[in-house]
């Protein structure tokens, strides 16, 4: 059970995470989007779905935070290429 739950909790975040580096910037469009998948995918209880959209929403919402904080800084590229490769491997 939590194995499935870890599974959609990873995929989500690589989906959502890929599209947060091509610009989409409303978290709660994305969460509301994949809320939708999962419940679509029917593999996991309501309590479950909460859990993983909770999950995913605090990161994506710190991966926000993070990702503005450094259009203040001339590294953007770096910055973007550290969460690429690391951040979002060290979550899953």
């Amino acid at each position: 059970m939590m194995n499935k739950v870890a599974q959609y909790y990873r995929e989500l975040v690589s989906s959502l995470s890929e599209r947060l580096r091509h610009g989409e910037r409303d978290i709660d469009a994305l969460v509301t989007q994949a809320r939708e998948k999962i419940v679509r995918a029917g593999d996991l209880t309501q309590s479950e779905i909460e859990s993983v959209i909770a999950a995913v929403k605090r990161d994506l919402e710190e991966f926000a935070r993070s990702y503005e904080e450094s259009h203040e800084d001339e590294s953007d590229s770096v910055f973007m290429r550290v969460i690429k490769e690391s951040l979002w491997q060290e979550l899953g």
